[in-house]
C-alpha cells in the first residue's frame, strides 16, 4: 500500500529538481528490470527519510541560498 505524499514545491522547483535528476541520473536497466539510482528513489518520497531530504532542499533553495547569496555579495566588506 502507497501513501500519498505531498511535495510543496513550485512548478519552477519541480522542473529545476527533475531537470538536476536528469543530469546525474544513475539508472540502470537489466533485462525487463530497472534498478533506479538514488535520485530517482528519493523523489519518490517512499521513507520519511526521503520526504524529509525533498523539504531540506527546498529549505536550502528558499532560505539559506539567499542568505549567502547575500553574504557573498554584501558590499560592507
Amino acid at each position: 500500500m502507497s501513501t500519498l505524499f505531498s511535495f510543496s514545491a513550485t512548478p519552477q522547483e519541480r522542473r529545476d529538481l527533475a531537470r538536476a535528476i536528469a543530469n546525474n541520473c544513475a539508472c540502470q536497466a537489466h533485462g525487463a528490470d530497472l534498478i533506479r539510482c538514488a535520485s530517482h528513489v528519493m523523489v519518490l518520497g517512499a521513507t520519511p527519510a526521503d520526504r524529509r531530504s525533498l523539504e531540506g532542499l527546498l529549505y536550502v533553495r528558499r532560505v539559506l541560498l539567499p542568505r549567502l547569496r547575500a553574504q557573498e555579495f554584501d558590499a560592507s566588506a
